[in-house]
């Protein structure tokens, strides 16, 4: 379960440049939200501003959490290769086509919620974390390895020429381990 709701926090950060994109979205046409009577707690449209809000929050404390954490593990980092354009491939995939919603139809708000529902089951099943835009953001890139994937903020050509030598760090869920720069030292 604490598996589950590790991927889930991670999927919900995964999203945090679209939550800032659909905000702007949503204030550069203001009318829409305050249009309505804003005591209405039916009120759909604000709901989906509260919303909003909340994920960028928890995006934000995920990475904290995911930054702060102490790392307690040694794994040998063996066959690591270059980092692709898995994450590009991410947005263009799964953020363009929910940026297309319109909040005045609540036919598009169902259908691009029930795709991101989707899409977070898959990113559960498929063991996605890695898939992160905000940590790329923050300088943490996936490198596929032999084992699944590290997801650290070292330079690959730095891993690369170290390969075989233990680094320090902690498992974020099966077959993704986080290594952080300053608790490894490499020579150079």
């Amino acid at each position: 379960m604490k598996d589950i709701l590790v991927r889930s926090l991670m999927f919900i950060s995964s999203y945090f440049p679209l939550y800032i994109f659909m905000l702007v979205k949503i204030y550069m046409n203001t009318e829409t939200i305050f249009s309505t009577d804003l005591n209405n707690w039916y009120n759909y449209k604000l709901w989906v501003v509260v919303i909003l809000y909340f994920f960028v929050l928890v995006s934000f404390l995920s990475l904290v959490c995911f930054l702060k954490n102490n790392s307690i593990n040694m794994k040998g980092i063996d066959g690591i290769e270059r980092a692709d354009d898995i994450v590009l491939n991410y947005i263009y995939t799964y953020m363009l086509p929910i940026l297309s919603f319109e909040l005045e139809k609540i036919d598009t708000l169902i259908i691009n919620g029930l795709l991101f529902l989707l899409v977070w089951f898959l990113y559960i099943k498929l063991q996605l974390v890695y898939l992160n835009p905000l940590w790329a953001a923050f300088g943490y890139i996936p490198y596929p390895y032999k084992d699944g994937y590290i997801l650290t903020n070292i330079e690959y050509e730095v891993l690369k020429r170290n390969q075989g030598v233990e680094i320090v760090g902690h498992y974020l869920t099966n077959g993704v381990f986080v290594a952080n720069k300053r608790d490894n030292k490499f020579e150079c």
